[in-house]
């Protein structure tokens, strides 16, 4: 009885092992296939699929953080004396924001195959405190962009004429610095820096360019444009619909495994 019992049990083990082998064979194939099949479904730019809610809204929280060099020693280096000084600059920073990232005008062109799909992207950003090193309120010492930019502006200008500038133009821009008040160095606050603030030589570059363009720059700020999509944001893009992409890089990936 025990060696029947012994031997039953080890055919029953085999036969049971066996079935398990070729089911499990059988579910890999076919769970490999439904995967990909539900990728290629859930991955499309489609309103009901699970891309769809996060690339409308992205929920996963990103961050900006940046940095801003104070010089220490502004004076001392504007001076006109000899030898010369060079700049002293003190890294400060992050100055950390929470970044939203939306969609909005969204349009799906029909009519394209592979279908493709019209959209605005809106981009906000929060200042967090918690994460940061300062406030956005602190003071730095440091290059102004704006006066400081413009004679490479000018002197770009005149060498896509094959010219040099003129003399009389950088007497003309030392004049408008001395009656803009504009400096080479000056101080300024993060938030001010960052996003944007009022300035007498920028109003006069912004009113000529109104003037001959018909564009309205309020104010000058190194990411003035970011915040709240006030750049020009808007794109087209395919949507994964009748698209063959994602299958063939599925299929490549399957023949190299």
């Amino acid at each position: 009885m025990g060696c029947c019992n012994k031997k039953c049990g080890l055919i029953a083990t085999v036969i049971v092992g066996g079935i398990l082998v070729i089911l499990g064979g059988i579910i890999n194939v076919v769970f490999e296939d439904l995967f990909n099949q539900i990728l290629l479904q859930e991955s499309v730019i489609a309103v009901g699929t699970l891309m769809y809610d996060n690339w409308i809204e992205v929920a996963t929280p990103t961050y900006l953080s940046y940095y801003l060099y104070n010089m220490t020693n502004g004076d001392e280096f504007l001076a006109p004396r000899k030898p010369y000084v060079k700049p002293n600059l003190q890294e400060i920073g992050p100055y950390v924001f929470r970044e939203y990232l939306s969609k909005d005008t969204v349009h799906f062109l029909d009519d394209d195959v592979p279908q493709q799909v019209y959209y605005r992207q809106k981009t906000m950003i929060v200042f967090d405190r918690e994460r940061s090193a300062g406030d956005l309120s602190d003071l730095v010492t440091t290059v102004n962009p704006i006066g400081a930019s413009m004679p490479a502006i000018v002197d770009f200008v005149f060498s896509q004429r094959n010219q040099t500038t003129p003399n009389a133009i950088y007497s003309a821009l030392n004049t408008i610095y001395r009656t803009t008040g504009t400096e080479l160095i000056f101080t300024r606050s993060v938030n001010d820096i960052l996003f944007g603030f009022q300035d007498n030589f920028f109003d006069l570059i912004a009113n000529l360019v109104n003037e001959t363009t018909g564009v309205e720059i309020p104010d000058f700020g190194l990411f003035s444009t970011y915040n709240d999509s006030r750049g020009w944001f808007d794109y087209q893009v395919y949507t994964g619909k009748d698209a063959t992409d994602l299958t063939n890089i599925i299929t490549a990936y399957k023949n190299q495994t």
